[in-house]
């Protein structure tokens, strides 16, 4: 049995999955932390020290953490972009070996003859 070599759809797969869950997770913490800094913004200017509570508030283990997440996001497109540059398009023409100008007479008899040459019952 011949040992099939990766094709990179598996990495994206998981890119895609990845991405539905990280986008509206990031949209979810951007609306929230936009109410807290609106929130931050009127607390500040009752006192003086504002900036500082709102640069806290910024730079929180939850916005580090989706940074990172972005990050391999980043690299895991990468990687994407490198496996799939391994994937061959699927071409007919090539796989029965005759040009792309071929007549319909010469498609049939390169399939014909690729059918005897793969057939199960000849070959198992």
């Amino acid at each position: 049995m011949a040992e099939e070599q990766p094709s990179g759809l598996f990495a994206i797969f998981m890119l895609t999955i990845y991405s539905l869950i990280l986008i509206p997770y990031t949209l979810y913490r951007l609306c929230s932390s936009a109410d807290e800094k609106a929130e931050a913004v009127v607390k500040s200017k009752k006192k003086a020290s504002g900036w500082q509570t709102l640069a806290s508030k910024a730079f929180t283990k939850g916005t580090l953490l989706m940074l990172l997440a972005w990050g391999v996001w980043v690299l895991m497109l990468f990687y994407v972009k490198a496996a799939s540059s391994e994937i061959k398009p699927f071409d007919p023409f090539e796989i029965l070996g005759v040009e792309r100008t071929a007549t319909d007479k010469e498609i049939k008899k390169a399939y014909r003859k690729l059918s005897l040459q793969f057939h199960p019952d000849k070959y198992p």
